[in-house]
């Protein structure tokens, strides 16, 4: 009975110790990428971790990927023309298995905007020559300047972040790259601040201008009758009785009316200016006075002045164009008078 326990306690002990040898290839598991790409006619060196011993490699189709050098844990292999190829690696009883792809020859990217304004975004897209298979990354190198979220397979969009200036790249599996800076910008409060040139509405509030009624007030002027009461002047009838001299009988039996001249013959001439010493010529021009308190006299227009032919006595000469009014008092007393009218 004693022989037989003791048999038993060996064969475990026996099993228990062959046990890490058969383990030992399991310990140490071959691993290698599951996925390479690479441009055609360009090289991508592959490699076997945990390998105890030298790899032995080979390629599933050499049309498309071809082996050009091998060590004991790495492989050098080409890509001969667009495609996949399986390369295998062999190390002891393991065996692992990488997937090549030979993917874009040339990598171009549409809309590649070299400057933004601080939160503005657009979309960038990749465009991959034989590029069956391959991917597409895009990176910034600044994020905080701006930053790129890929949409789709070969979109992205880039975002504005603060001003400066960032590089952007878009890099394919196969090794394309392509890559571009932008240059972000401040939002320029001027320009969005421009609402205060549209609202120049302030200028069109000019009816303050048009309010120049204010001007048209210069019946203040009219109220010059405390001119009209230069009656003290127009006193100088005194001068106009001079008809006295005239009316020497055997002078003025000569035609009444060539002797009127002398007395009442005289003539107001009128040049209306503005305010910046202008003449206007399509002023209307009134006057009214002399023998005949407030009575109008008949104007004439010539060469841009305006004639009346008047009597002696004391006259209102008023120019008017749209909203300017101008008064002015005029005393003749048998000589041509010529005034100047400025509508302010």
């Amino acid at each position: 009975m004693k022989k037989k326990i003791m048999a038993v306690a060996m064969a475990v002990a026996v099993a228990t110790t062959a046990t890490p040898v058969l383990s030992a290839d399991a310990a140490n598991k071959v691993t290698i990428a599951k996925n390479v790409y690479v441009k055609k006619g360009a090289s991508k060196t592959i490699t076997v971790k945990n390998a105890k011993k030298a790899a032995t490699w080979k390629t599933s189709n050499k049309k498309v990927v071809s082996i050009k050098k091998t060590t004991a844990k790495k492989v050098t292999v080409k890509g001969v023309k667009v495609g996949t190829a399986v390369i295998t690696a062999t190390v002891g009883k393991q065996k692992v298995k990488c997937k090549v792809h030979v993917g874009a020859t040339k990598l171009t990217v549409s809309n590649k905007k070299k400057n933004a304004t601080v939160g503005t975004k657009f979309v960038v897209t990749a465009n991959m020559k034989n590029g069956t298979g391959d991917k597409v990354t895009f990176t910034s190198s600044k994020k905080a300047v701006a930053t790129v979220k890929k949409t789709t397979a070969k979109k992205a969009t880039v975002t504005a972040k603060k001003a400066g200036k960032t590089v952007l790249k878009a890099t394919t599996k196969s090794g394309c790259v392509v890559k571009w800076t932008l240059t972000v910008s401040a939002k320029k409060p001027a320009v969005t601040a421009t609402p205060a040139v549209t609202s120049e509405p302030a200028v069109t509030t000019e009816p303050a201008v048009t309010a120049t009624p204010v001007v048209t007030t210069t019946p203040a002027v009219t109220t010059e009758p405390a001119v009209t009461t230069e009656p003290a002047v127009t006193t100088t009838p005194a001068v106009t009785s001079e008809p006295a001299v005239t009316a020497t009988p055997e002078v003025t039996t000569e035609p009444a009316v060539t002797t009127t001249p002398a007395v009442t013959g005289a003539t107001i001439t009128v040049v209306v200016k503005d305010a910046a010493g202008k003449v206007v010529t399509d002023a209307a021009v009134s006057v009214t006075g002399g023998s005949v308190s407030g009575a109008a006299v008949e104007v004439k227009e010539k060469d841009g002045k305006a004639t009346a032919e008047v009597e002696n006595g004391l006259y209102l000469v008023t120019a008017k164009k749209n909203d300017f009014v101008a008064t002015e008092a005029v005393v003749v007393a048998g000589e041509d008078v010529e005034i100047v009218i400025v509508l302010k």
